[in-house]
């Protein structure tokens, strides 16, 4: 006897394989995001801060002025003293993960107010962190 077609039971198979191909796919594209997103402010902070420290113009401004590089939108810069600005911004709990250990030797971090020491868990897992970088001279 012939066989004409395939087996439920085949079927079920190759369905239960694209499934869990579909499932890694998106958690690999997931992770893809968080990381370019991660590297975007990093670079985002180290390009504010190199700016800043080129610039003179904002070590005039008083204590908690804004300042606003046109090249940067999605941080928010105010002056402390004439030598120390902080950068804040918000951002999802995983990207705040990814993003602590990339700028930890050149700002002091906190997220959500907490000072970051080296352990992620300050991220939380809520949806928006509030990150900011300190960048003393």
């Amino acid at each position: 006897m012939t066989q004409l077609g395939r087996s439920m039971l085949e079927m079920l198979a190759v369905l239960a394989i694209m499934g869990a191909l579909s499932i890694g796919g998106l958690w690999g594209l997931v992770q893809a995001r968080t990381s370019g997103q991660a590297i975007h402010i990093a670079s985002e902070v180290s390009y504010a801060t190199k700016e800043m420290v080129l610039r003179d113009d904002w070590r005039g401004l008083s204590a908690g002025s804004s300042y606003k590089l046109s090249d940067v939108d999605i941080l928010n810069i105010t002056i402390e003293t004439p030598y120390r600005f902080t950068m804040t911004t918000q951002v999802p709990w995983k990207v705040c993960r990814a993003v602590l250990p990339k700028l930890e030797k050149t700002h002091t971090i906190h997220a959500n107010d907490a000072l970051f020491t080296g352990s992620t868990d300050i991220c939380g897992n809520q949806e928006d962190v509030t990150v900011s970088f300190t960048y003393t001279e």
